[in-house]
């Protein structure tokens, strides 16, 4: 039997690289772009995004006594998440350029 316990806890893990990481949030932008087309990540919003992140995951990892601990791995995941929703976010622009030479050049 399955039910609802508004008081339940929720623990969340995903045990991946960084790799995967990256690709996750780069496929969630790419389905993000069919949903929300007029969305467009510049660099300037990738570099804005992660120092904010990271800066606040930084002061939430202080009050916690852990920031030593969990510098590099705040570091690496904010870099892979907005990276990858950065590659994702011009995913489509590569496929366009792409169906574009084969129009105009095809072989």
């Amino acid at each position: 039997m399955i039910g609802y316990v508004a008081s339940a806890g929720v623990y969340h893990l995903h045990d991946e690289t960084w790799t995967h990481i990256r690709n996750r949030f780069e496929r969630e932008a790419i389905a993000l772009q069919y949903i929300m087309p007029e969305l467009h990540l510049t660099i300037i919003d990738f570099l804005r995004y992660t120092a904010s992140s990271v800066f606040l995951d930084l002061l939430a990892a202080t009050k916690s006594g852990k920031f030593w601990k969990l510098v590099p791995e705040i570091i690496m995941y904010r870099i892979a998440q907005y990276w990858g929703s950065y590659r994702g976010n011009h995913y489509h622009r590569k496929l366009s350029r792409e169906r574009k030479e084969r129009y105009f050049y095809p072989r």
